[in-house]
């Protein structure tokens, strides 16, 4: 019985039957090149949930090297010896040194900026030397992230994305900015609202903020190059509860008092 032909690679493109193909002719040189149907179909079977675990592996790598380039660019570089330039730029060799990074390539740096969700970073090329820096969310002090100020309300939605166990804390005292140098708010739309730049996608409670208001009690809003809206609150880090417009549970829609 002749047995059937795995799906043809797209041209000029990796994918995963091309790796089936050659792990199944290796398959046959191992085992011999008569198969029945159901053998066929069971080694087939058994590289694609190889091939799974794989690609799983490779993006929990990714993941892991993304969240330590933005802890050491946003908050480390000092205690780690990183000199940052004052737009919050690095050497991108210099962080390669440091022995959290001893086997990433400059490769893999490029491929997890050019395919982060949230655009946590931005590379520059200066005398044929590559610098990183993170967009934004520094507890460390830096002069210029080339943040865009806004000075006016033109209507864009300023959502602040946090979780009920934090609610009960933000209704007396309002927003903090904590250990960082802004508040953090996203400007996408309710319907997008779910994740991306400056909201985690686990968020439980959307507070809306009214920036018209905020904006004539004086506090200051930027927008990051990535698309966060950043706010340093008051002289205390605080942005009040009475520039709140509003704060709803994601879940259910319910307005909370």
């Amino acid at each position: 019985m002749s047995s059937p032909k795995l799906q043809a690679a797209q041209p000029n493109k990796l994918n995963k039957y091309q790796l089936y193909n050659k792990l199944y002719a290796r398959s046959t040189l191992c085992f011999g090149s008569v198969f029945t149907f159901d053998i066929e179909k069971k080694i087939v079977q058994f590289w694609r949930i190889w091939w799974n675990i794989w690609t799983s592996h490779q993006t929990q790598s990714a993941t892991k090297i993304s969240k330590a380039l933005s802890w050491l660019l946003r908050h480390g570089a000092d205690r780690e010896g990183l000199a940052l330039d004052s737009g919050g730029w690095a050497k991108l060799s210099d962080v390669l040194r440091r022995p959290q990074f001893k086997k990433v390539t400059v490769e893999k740096v490029k491929e997890i900026v050019a395919n982060c969700p949230k655009l946590r970073f931005k590379l520059e090329e200066r005398e044929a030397e590559l610098y990183i820096r993170a967009n934004q969310g520094h507890s460390l002090q830096v002069e210029d992230l080339e943040l865009e100020e806004i000075t006016s309300d033109d209507g864009t939605p300023v959502i602040h994305g946090t979780y009920r166990k934090y609610w009960e804390s933000i209704r007396k005292e309002g927003l903090r900015r904590m250990t960082r140098n802004h508040v953090h708010f996203t400007s996408k739309r309710p319907e997008e609202v779910a994740g991306g730049s400056g909201i985690r996608s686990s968020c439980q409670i959307y507070i809306y903020v009214d920036l018209a208001k905020a904006l004539q009690g004086g506090l200051k809003f930027f927008r990051s190059a990535n698309n966060v809206i950043l706010c340093p609150g008051n002289s205390e880090g605080i942005v009040s509860r009475e520039y709140f417009l509003k704060v709803v549970d994601r879940q259910s829609g319910e307005r909370l008092q």
